[in-house]
């Protein structure tokens, strides 16, 4: 009979070309979401007042990350979704890429652009909060990057729950993050099954 998953199953690694499972995940508990989400939230008081150059320092420091790590990225994501080893390495360079773009153009990005109306007026960028991210599991790294480079450049703090047949993949971004010196909550990761719902967090996941 086939096994049916449910939130209490835990997020693991079943390799595509063998069907084995290589790593388990403890699906989190409330209390350590709403641990995480506390955390993300404090950070983004300190984060969202820090200077644009340390956001794109940090910046700089995940691009190196990314290509210190592309082996081990490239084979972790060929073990979780059956990627090409020489694609996995090219999506690593991708992601380093992408943060260097933003750590290159940053200030420019955020800078206030005049708007042309009846009275003086400007567009100004504003961090928003604590981001949510659901991701999938196609591009185990660009896709998080893609979208993890810009909120945090722009002063927020970012929660990521990926896809839940790539946790090795989620675990070593965050690994990377703070290898390079990044705050505490700045950058932070999930582990839940979809459609599991914290008991008082309303997030919704895939």
């Amino acid at each position: 009979m086939e096994k049916v998953l449910t939130k209490d199953s835990p997020v693991k690694t079943v390799n595509p070309t063998t069907n084995r499972i290589e790593m388990t995940f403890d699906v989190m508990s409330d209390d350590r979401i709403e641990d995480i989400l506390r955390k993300a939230d404090s950070a983004f008081t300190m984060w969202s007042r820090t200077a644009i150059s340390e956001r794109t320092t940090l910046l700089r420091k995940l691009a190196r990350g990314f290509r210190r790590n592309r082996e081990e990225l490239a084979r972790l994501a060929a073990v979780e979704m059956g990627k090409v080893y020489r694609e996995g390495l090219t999506e690593a360079d991708l992601c380093a890429r992408v943060f260097e773009y933003y750590a290159e153009h940053g200030r420019r990005l955020l800078k206030d652009k005049p708007y042309e109306f009846n009275t003086k007026a400007y567009v100004t960028y504003q961090p928003l909060g604590v981001i949510l991210s659901i991701q999938p599991w196609n591009f185990p790294y660009s896709q998080v990057v893609r979208n993890a480079a810009p909120i945090i450049l722009a002063g927020n703090t970012f929660v990521l729950k990926h896809s839940s047949n790539v946790p090795q993949c989620a675990a070593a971004i965050e690994r990377i993050f703070r290898e390079a010196g990044c705050p505490e909550g700045v950058f932070s990761n999930l582990y839940i099954r979809g459609g599991q719902k914290p008991a008082r967090s309303s997030p919704t996941t895939e």
